[in-house]
């Protein structure tokens, strides 16, 4: 695997989510879920992005 870091984290986003959905009856579900997805594309953007080389000008 290329992302391990990127991978865990995204899965621990989701795990929390569903933990927290899980533990407490009067949370907002759709909400929780809105912020999971949310989180999701920013880490995706960041880890996944694929390093600019240094060319020579």
């Amino acid at each position: 695997m290329k992302y391990p870091w990127v991978s865990m984290s995204i899965i621990g986003v989701w795990l929390g989510s569903a933990i927290a959905i899980w533990a407490r009856e009067d949370i907002s579900v759709e909400n929780i879920l809105l912020i999971a997805m949310a989180t999701t594309l920013v880490i995706a953007f960041i880890g996944f992005k694929t390093p600019k080389a240094n060319l020579p000008t």
